[in-house]
């Protein structure tokens, strides 16, 4: 009973030392300093992602009226998720006090559940879902470099396996300095940035030698359009939304992890907002692709923009591969995992 209402009130159980000024430590004993408004940043720049640039295709496939229903009726689903995750690790820090255990890791989707579930298999079960589908899911980022980097260099010949390989080397050197989630605030402000300028490009550009033939063939609803459609197209939108995987360990930087929730102050419109005029701009212009980059004439513009996603893949892929090695040293070797 005791478990079951502390986390039905997780909006009135804050951390450890949230009250009284002092600054929180995470599992690891390091003091965190991250903001709600640092977090946004961050956050941006994990979930938009490459994602935005494919909602041109979802619009194309369910039609404008459904596509801005989509976008705006999920994202409060993805918002409540997320409250939920902060007031449940909330919970976990209250409850585990009451157990007398004050050093309980709240780092990792898998250790809140192997803490709330008190069996620590249930917790590496999770850790090992969550972790390996992001694993597998870092490979589809470096298509994604490599394709970038093959538009930029559209008419130098060169194949998807060098144009990965060149990627990779790219984050080499990334990888290995970047430690923290809290070291790439500034590098995740700048990633906005990147990806707005790639689709202001992008729309500019396709509006600049739009078929208006084919705007004109812009109906609100698809013809045709089946359950199964509409499903497909909801799916890519629940995916533009979905950062959750890392959010425990978002809140693990925070100074006040209470402040969570706050964030989607500045995530929540600049997600709808974009993903809108991606798709009913794209959708307007009569862009066919299913990539928004792909729906641009050759040329240096598309040179320019295709350097920017390139540059914003290298990001995105460093911030998840950044939660990915941490927890891959904290199990090897947790002594020294802010060593360097």
């Amino acid at each position: 009973m005791v478990e079951t209402d502390l986390v039905e009130s997780g909006s009135d159980v804050n951390d450890s030392f949230s009250d009284d000024g002092h600054k929180e430590s995470s599992s690891d004993g390091v003091h965190k300093g991250t903001s709600w408004v640092d977090v946004a940043w961050l956050m941006i720049s994990d979930v938009v992602g490459t994602s935005v640039l494919c909602f041109t295709g979802v619009a194309n496939e369910v039609g404008s009226l459904n596509a801005t229903l989509l976008i705006v009726g999920l994202f409060p689903v993805s918002l409540y998720v997320s409250i939920t995750m902060a007031r449940t690790r909330a919970a976990v820090v209250k409850l585990s006090g009451l157990r007398g255990k004050s050093d309980v890791s709240t780092a990792t989707m898998g250790e809140v559940a192997g803490s709330l579930l008190r069996w620590q298999r249930t917790g590496d079960a999770v850790v090992l879902v969550v972790y390996g589908y992001t694993l597998l899911g870092q490979a589809s980022y470096l298509l994604t470099l490599g394709n970038s980097l093959q538009e930029m260099l559209y008419d130098s010949g060169m194949c998807i396996y060098s144009a990965v390989a060149w990627g990779i080397l790219c984050l080499s050197l990334p990888v290995i300095l970047v430690r923290r989630l809290g070291e790439s605030i500034a590098i995740c402000f700048g990633n906005m940035v990147l990806i707005v300028a790639v689709l202001a490009i992008a729309l500019y550009e396709i509006g600049m030698n739009a078929n208006r033939s084919a705007c004109a063939d812009t109906p609100l609803v698809k013809p045709g359009l089946t359950i199964m459609m509409l499903m497909g197209a909801a799916t890519r939108v629940v995916y533009s939304f979905a950062g959750q995987w890392m959010y425990f360990e978002i809140m693990d930087t925070m100074e006040k992890p209470h402040d969570f929730p706050k964030a989607f102050v500045v995530t929540g419109p600049f997600m709808v907002i974009v993903y809108l005029v991606v798709a009913l701009s794209g959708y307007y212009l009569g862009v066919q692709s299913d990539r928004l980059l792909e729906g641009m004439p050759r040329g240096i513009t598309m040179r320019i923009a295709s350097f920017f996603l390139f540059l914003h893949v290298l990001v995105v892929y460093l911030i998840k591969s950044v939660v990915l090695q941490r927890y891959l040293h904290r199990v090897c070797s947790p002594a020294d995992v802010d060593r360097r």
